[in-house]
């Protein structure tokens, strides 16, 4: 998975249509067609200082815009009073801009912690609630990642 963060549209489009060596994708990777989010809520630990190790994205389907914002506010609601998850950093709830999916992209210290959690109880029905009782949004799964590589764009424009 390549996960890019840009300024705006434009300057992804201008990216791609650009003679420069913008490449997508990585090289050995499979290509498959860009969803464009928006980041629409995030939060982060309170006990999630550190290097992340694993990134988790859940998948859902949503019936459009409202199903979006509904679906992802319903999940900070259920969470609120959750006590903080050993390993988690932050969740960065994004919406694809045509209301068709949510993503979240979950950084974790490790795969064991996230394992731990999905095999943990859930005395309050929190993951079945979000994984499959919202009307209008259908979960589509996950995949764990392991960060192979991380890019930043210093002031100058410069990649470091």
């Amino acid at each position: 998975m390549a996960y890019e963060q840009w300024t705006d549209d434009e300057a992804l489009d201008a990216a791609v249509a650009s003679s420069a060596p913008y490449v997508t994708g990585i090289p050995g990777t499979e290509l498959s067609t860009p969803v464009r989010y928006r980041v629409h809520r995030s939060h982060v630990s309170v006990i999630g200082q550190g290097e992340v190790g694993c990134v988790v994205t859940p998948v859902f389907d949503v019936d459009g815009p409202e199903r979006q914002r509904h679906f992802i506010d319903e999940v900070f609601a259920m969470t609120k009073h959750v006590p903080p998850m050993p390993g988690a950093i932050a969740a960065h709830f994004h919406t694809s801009t045509d209301g068709t999916r949510v993503l979240n992209y979950a950084e974790w210290s490790d795969e064991q912690a996230h394992i731990n959690l999905v095999s943990a109880d859930d005395p309050r029905g929190i993951r079945r609630r979000i994984t499959g009782e919202i009307p209008g949004v259908r979960p589509c799964g996950y995949r764990r990642w392991r960060l192979h590589a991380a890019f930043t764009v210093a002031g100058s424009g410069d990649v470091r």
